[in-house]
């Protein structure tokens, strides 16, 4: 298991920075689909997490990149079924803003926790 974080880790630190701004069809970067991935949700240092860390380290600009709906990854993590407190405080260290930040619709993240349905509402209104 470690042997496979260091080689992950080798990989993302070896990546082409142009390659970091790739979107898919809905205009999702690789950050927005690692911040849905359940992944990265877990324990203080899971995998995930260290795999969501290294990677706000390689790419300086994804969490302040939006979709086509206007979301950062921060919203990504929200609405997705990966959020927990610790990659809440990774994603908004590395920007502030994406907190404050609305997408096409209006909402901020913390609206996107409170309407997780992956959360029980305990939960939601912590992580709100």
């Amino acid at each position: 298991p470690a042997l496979h974080l260091d080689l992950l880790k080798y990989v993302l630190s070896n990546l082409e920075e142009d390659s970091l701004g790739v979107k898919d069809a809905w205009g999702w970067l690789p950050l927005h689909l690692l911040c849905w991935n359940p992944a990265i949700r877990g324990s203080r240092r899971s995998r995930g997490s260290v795999l969501l860390e290294t990677w706000l380290k390689v790419d300086k600009s994804g969490s302040r990149q939006r979709d086509k709906g206007l979301r950062t990854p921060m919203h990504c993590l929200c609405e997705g079924p990966a959020v927990s407190h610790k990659a809440i405080k990774m994603l908004a260290k590395s920007n502030p803003s994406s907190v404050l930040t609305e997408d096409q619709v209006g909402r901020v993240p913390a609206e996107c926790v409170w309407n997780n349905p992956s959360l029980a509402e305990p939960e939601a209104i912590h992580l709100a």
